[in-house]
């Protein structure tokens, strides 16, 4: 198996001037990650890996995702950074890092 820390970068605006949470999670899998790839789980949804780093000292793959930025949905909602990161902690299993 190959452990793996995933990672996704949370922004507040389009133009990603402004970070407001990198979000991890931490996952084995059983053949090396790879970039356009996308890990599902239940409700977990990675989304596509844009980057694939090796760790020799910590033996684990370091995985960028496709960032989240602010949305707006059908009804004509816009779905703020800080939704965004409490849904995907709340309800999808991802951590804040620190």
């Amino acid at each position: 198996m190959f452990k793996c820390e995933i990672s996704k970068a949370i922004w507040k605006d389009e133009q990603r001037t402004s970070l407001h949470a990198v979000l991890i999670r931490q996952v084995e899998l059983p053949f090396p990650p790879s970039c356009c790839l996308d890990i599902k789980d239940g409700k977990f949804n990675s989304g596509e890996i844009t980057g694939v780093t090796w760790d020799i000292d910590k033996q684990m793959f370091f995985v960028g995702t496709k960032y989240e930025i602010p949305w707006k949905d059908k009804d004509g909602h816009v779905h703020t950074a800080e939704e965004i990161t409490a849904h995907l902690v709340k309800r999808v299993g991802w951590i804040v890092s620190t």
